[in-house]
């Protein structure tokens, strides 16, 4: 028989847990509490960003690009500029860039056949000339930057794809890599993979880091014709600083595939293709804040809002003759123009956001604590413009109805983006992003490119 005793000390390990279980509960943020937690995670992912991690990368990209000149070769001349550029994009955070930069390097090379441009080009600084050596694997250059040994070597692997563009054919390597070695280590590193390119399946990834605690820039794409993955994330390190990941329903959309001629696919998707499905967006930053934004049915959002526009948007002129013996055609014009929407459009969407968007943001990686999320609303509004005089009146209406979107925080204040994300609110986080911005045009931008 248990003592009243045992019973008691029974009841403060089960008070004690639950005060232990109290611990792990989070309220929301108020407004303004989430304001400060939002500028301290973005102040301190300023500070993981330092110019002075990047100035070797700079300084020997910077003398690569003037031995160069002294190498009059077309092709080894677009690797210079595609140097100097992946500086800029280096300050950007630009993968579109990047890309892009990479494919007009390529432009020039289009018979697929990227090893005869492999070989080995050493500068001799007491000559100031390049002298060239077999290289069966890549294409390097091999110099001194700071009384220290640099190589930048390229090279293609795993065969070609072919798209045809504007009826030229150019070669897509499967696998590109650019490297730059200095002092024994690696400063930077690109790397462009394309594993399946067809009709059914089109995968990609993409990097690029930067510096001896490496700045990872990175991407990577798995698309079928009923899903799309997207995945990018920047590392500093082994540390995630930002990732995100997009998931989208392709609802049967056609790819591109290897050999096809990308202006036909084009067109016919512009004619014939459906629009995506259900899409998910969900953004990580430096696992403290978490975004995620969904829209049910993307096909059915747009479909919506456009039948919305149609029917509820009011476009008339009309013309009215009252006889009037003193004007000179003997009677007063009367225009009458009209250019707006109905209130109940904007009722609509709201009702049409509602349905199909949500977006919302959390500090638990398990969006356990929902701190606010997408609102939309409107302060209707016409304006109507009069003109009279004796023989001619005017009266037009114009939409002037202010649409707003905002967060809706937990305690069900709501506050418009706008007003919420000001300048005077967020100085501290502004001016460490402009200081950072105004290190890494310093460090990447020479007198040449202002």
């Amino acid at each position: 028989m248990r003592t009243k005793r045992a019973a008691a000390k029974d009841k403060d390990k089960d008070k004690d847990k639950d005060k232990d279980k109290d611990k792990d509960k989070v309220n929301p943020l108020t407004p303004t509490e989430s304001k400060q937690k939002m500028e301290d995670i973005g102040l301190a992912l300023a500070a993981e960003i330092k110019t002075s991690d990047y100035q070797e990368v700079v300084d020997v990209i910077d003398d690569f690009s003037v031995f160069i000149e002294d190498l009059n070769v077309d092709e080894i001349l677009e690797t210079r500029s595609t140097l100097n550029t992946l500086k800029k994009v280096m300050s950007k955070n630009d993968l579109k860039a990047l890309t892009s930069t990479m494919a007009k390097a390529r432009k020039g090379y289009e018979d697929g056949n990227y090893a005869e441009y492999y070989k080995t080009y050493t500068y001799n600084e007491s000559t100031g000339e390049w002298v060239e050596t077999a290289n069966a694997n890549a294409l390097e250059f091999v110099f001194k930057s700071g009384g220290k040994n640099a190589t930048i070597s390229a090279n293609v692997s795993g065969g070609n794809y072919t798209v045809t563009v504007e009826g030229e054919t150019i070669y897509v390597p499967k696998t590109t890599t650019t490297t730059l070695k200095y002092d024994g280590s690696e400063l930077m590193k690109f790397t462009l993979n394309v594993p399946t390119f067809t009709s059914s399946s089109n995968k990609m990834n993409v990097s690029l880091s930067v510096g001896r605690v490496a700045l990872t820039w990175s991407a990577e794409a798995d698309l079928s014709p009923n899903n799309n993955t997207v995945t990018v994330s920047v590392k500093k390190g082994s540390k995630t600083l930002i990732s995100g990941k997009a998931t989208t329903n392709l609802n049967g959309l056609t790819l591109p595939g290897d050999g096809e001629s990308l202006n036909d696919y084009i067109n016919n998707q512009e004619e014939n293709e459906p629009l995506p499905g259900k899409s998910v967006y969900e953004m990580n930053v430096l696992d403290q804040l978490f975004v995620k934004a969904e829209c049910s049915n993307v096909e059915e959002f747009v479909n919506e809002m456009n039948r919305l526009d149609d029917e509820y948007y009011v476009e008339s002129r009309t013309k009215d003759s009252i006889p009037n013996e003193n004007c000179y055609n003997g009677y007063k014009e009367k225009y009458t123009y009209g250019y707006y929407h109905e209130e109940d459009y904007y009722k609509e969407i709201k009702k049409t956001y509602e349905k199909y968007l949500k977006i919302f943001f959390s500090y638990k990686a398990d969006m356990s604590v929902k701190e606010g999320d997408l609102y939309y609303d409107y302060i209707y509004d016409l304006y109507v413009s009069n003109s009279d005089s004796d023989c001619y009146s005017y009266k037009s209406t114009y939409d002037e109805t202010e649409e707003v979107t905002g967060i809706q925080f937990a305690d069900g204040s709501k506050h418009s983006a706008e007003d919420y994300f000001t300048e005077g609110d967020f100085t501290d986080l502004i001016d460490a992003l402009n200081k950072l911005a105004e290190d890494f045009e310093d460090l990447v931008v020479t007198e040449d490119d202002k």
